[in-house]
């Protein structure tokens, strides 16, 4: 369970890269 919050975590920083 940890490694898929840690998964989603990295996905939201990624797509804030994106955005920023």
């Amino acid at each position: 369970m940890s490694q898929v919050i840690s998964n989603q975590t990295s996905y939201t920083l990624r797509t804030r890269a994106l955005f920023h």
